[in-house]
């Protein structure tokens, strides 16, 4: 009976120092991501290096128009528009065309994980909206990947 007791005691404090183990694991909160090295952007910049932000605005997008029975890019079965390769939706996170295997927050203003890389929460930021006004939700975003996931 006593060993049974030493046993127990044995596993509930293993199982006690898993558990904090789990709570004191290093979380990484940051504006972006890399696979490799540091971000080269510091928190809060305006845009990419290899953005023009004086461009000219406006102007006419012209392109062929080929068949299709959906305008839903993410179909398995038919075949969407050629034009929905152009993004008609923004993403949580965007590629830096000039740092490899990296992404800043888009939609999401920042990111968290842990070190073991086993979980993600994004914050959304507050002034990501649809396009009738309403707030994007993190409902919103789990039902869009959902969908997508399909």
């Amino acid at each position: 009976m006593l060993k049974r007791i030493a046993v127990f005691i044995v596993l509930l404090s293993i199982g006690f120092a898993s558990m904090s183990a789990h709570a004191q694991q290093q979380l990484v909160t940051s504006h972006g991501v890399s696979l490799y090295g540091s971000l080269l952007y510091e928190p809060g910049f305006k845009h990419f290096a290899w953005v023009n932000p004086n461009a000219p605005k406006g102007g006419t997008f012209v392109t062929s128009i080929e068949s299709f029975d959906s305008i839903n890019p993410y179909i398995a079965i038919g075949t969407p528009p050629a034009f929905t390769n152009l993004s008609i939706a923004e993403t949580l996170m965007t590629k830096s065309s000039d740092e490899p295997n990296s992404a800043y927050g888009l939609v999401a203003e920042m990111i968290t994980y842990p070190a073991d890389n086993k979980w993600v929460e994004f914050k959304i930021r507050d002034i990501a909206r649809w396009n009738d006004g309403k707030p994007l939700t993190v409902d919103d975003v789990i039902y869009s990947f959902e969908l997508v996931k399909m």
